[in-house]
């Protein structure tokens, strides 16, 4: 049985690889699917261009981020 992480919301934006609890607005839940997307992102670093990466979210996951956007979820270091 796979247990669902969580953890507190610290602001009004809902991270990358994280979704709003259904039932408490100050939790949040892991998105795996994101979360997974996230080590492909860096792996894509190391040769592609960031708005090379952008699209490639964009076509998996059908979420639209920004190069800035990239930027900070690779260096906050999951």
């Amino acid at each position: 049985m796979e247990t669902t992480q969580m953890r507190k919301r610290n602001s009004s934006t809902i991270p990358f690889g994280w979704d709003r609890h259904p039932k408490n607005d100050y939790l949040l839940v892991k998105n795996s699917e994101e979360y997974d997307m996230i080590a492909q992102m860096k792996k894509l670093s190391e040769t592609q261009s960031l708005r090379s990466i952008g699209r490639y979210v964009q076509a998996h996951l059908g979420r639209t981020i920004t190069p800035r956007g990239i930027t900070k979820i690779l260096k906050r270091g999951y």
